[in-house]
């Protein structure tokens, strides 16, 4: 395959709406291997930040492509002639990347917690009412955030400990 028809081969499949479709019905596995797809291409073309970015953002949409973190640091080349195995080991470029796919993954998760925390921080020990209804005829069981016509009783962690 020449050099010339990878980008058009990319951006076909890329940019192909059935993948968008996929994708918005909560299917994220186009967009994890299109940013895996994006690291190896930053790998091959030594675009160290542009791997790491792009393997960050893969592995915070979902958790598999970290199985692929060690091949990927292994595969970034070290300069020749290193004096030891430490110094191969911790490459410069190396130690770039793991930083870099590390922070972006932090930083994502820190930008997501920060932006959906509210809706999920409840009452430290939600209650349960037991609710009737005006008449007195139907029960119902309520959180403590909603209310009721009138309250028969109520059901707390304490009661039980």
């Amino acid at each position: 395959m020449d050099k010339a028809s990878i980008p058009w081969l990319v951006a076909l499949w890329a940019l192909n709406p059935m993948v968008f479709a996929i994708s918005t019905r909560g299917n994220a596995e186009s967009l994890v291997a299109l940013f895996v797809l994006l690291t190896l291409y930053g790998l091959h073309t030594d675009a160290i930040v542009l791997a790491a970015v792009s393997f960050g953002l893969a592995v915070h949409i979902k958790p598999f492509p970290i199985l692929y973190a060690l091949p990927m640091y292994f595969f970034i080349e070290t300069p020749q002639g290193g004096d030891g195995l430490l110094q191969r080991l911790f490459a410069l470029k190396r130690v770039k990347f793991a930083l870099v796919s590390g922070g972006t993954f932090l930083a994502l998760g820190a930008a997501m917690y920060h932006l959906y925390r509210p809706p999920f921080h409840g009452p430290k020990h939600p209650t349960l009412n037991v609710c009737a209804g005006t008449d007195g005829s139907s029960l119902s069981r309520r959180t403590s955030t909603t209310s009721c016509a009138r309250t028969i009783g109520t059901i707390s962690p304490s009661t039980f400990t």
